[in-house]
């Protein structure tokens, strides 16, 4: 079976690190740890990240998400795989199809299908339209394919994406990231703040920006940056040892150590 290192699936699913790995402390994938404690995750896993982030950018909340996955996970026949599924976002609605058959993946409550129309396979939703998918979405799945041989024109496509929602999370993470990866300061840290302004209560974000200004060599505006991840995610382990590291150079040892018992605690959680 084939397996996926971290930095695989979060090139390949489009997603942050921090969602992958709070996904998989969740229990929504269940990646194996090898000898050296290093994640491997299954292709089924895989699956189950790239529909993740075609939910999120569906706009869906996260704790919908969870909870639809989860019971996705939990309801699945050990016969069918999940590649065997068409799941969609309808409206607030998280939709799993398998053949003739369609349910809520977070209630499990089953849709019927009605020949309505004639010559249409399509379900009928009562009340609801299932909706084309929004340019915003389109415009970052462009993107994603874009980054590695044309990352000019992945980021004009992030910047589309962001101008037809500007509450994309995921759109400003990877801009902001492949603006850093091009040297491109000034232009990262605008996205990155942009992001912040639009999307309050991202630690993402934050962290990004942290590693940003480390790499300018801003460190106290890197131990900022650092501390507002943590104050809004606590369970953000990287965020956590890189303000143990900016401790330590900044001769606090207290505060480092403080810092990195927390990393060192999140770690023996994960």
């Amino acid at each position: 079976m084939a397996e996926f290192s971290l930095r695989d699936v979060i090139q390949l699913a489009g997603l942050s690190r921090n969602i992958v790995l709070r996904l998989a402390k969740e229990g929504i994938v269940s990646p194996s740890r090898t000898p050296a404690r290093e994640y491997r995750f299954s292709f089924q896993d895989l699956i189950v990240l790239r529909t993740a982030r075609g939910l999120y950018a569906s706009n869906v909340s996260p704790r919908r998400i969870a909870a639809s996955l989860r019971r996705l996970r939990a309801m699945l026949p050990g016969s069918i795989p999940i590649c065997g599924l068409r799941i969609t976002a309808v409206g607030d609605d998280v939709i799993v199809q398998e053949s003739r058959s369609s349910w809520r993946a977070d209630s499990g409550q089953l849709l019927l299908d009605f020949d309505a129309n004639a010559g249409s396979d399509a379900p009928v939703l009562l009340e609801r339209e299932v909706p084309e998918r929004g340019d915003a979405a389109q415009a970052f799945e462009q993107a994603c394919a874009l980054e590695d041989g044309a990352p000019d024109a992945a980021c004009e496509h992030y910047r589309r994406a962001i101008a037809c929602d500007a509450g994309y999370v995921n759109a400003y993470v990877n801009l902001g990231y492949l603006l850093h990866s091009l040297q491109r300061f000034n232009e990262a840290e605008a996205v990155y703040r942009a992001g912040l302004a639009a999307c309050a209560g991202e630690a993402v974000l934050w962290y990004n920006l942290g590693v940003l200004e480390e790499d300018r060599g801003n460190v106290i505006e890197a131990l900022a940056a650092y501390r507002n991840a943590v104050a809004l995610d606590a369970g953000f382990a990287d965020a956590h040892y890189n303000l143990a590291r900016i401790y330590a150079a900044l001769g606090k040892p207290q505060d480092a150590l403080r810092a990195f018992n927390d990393y060192r605690r999140l770690q023996r959680e994960a």
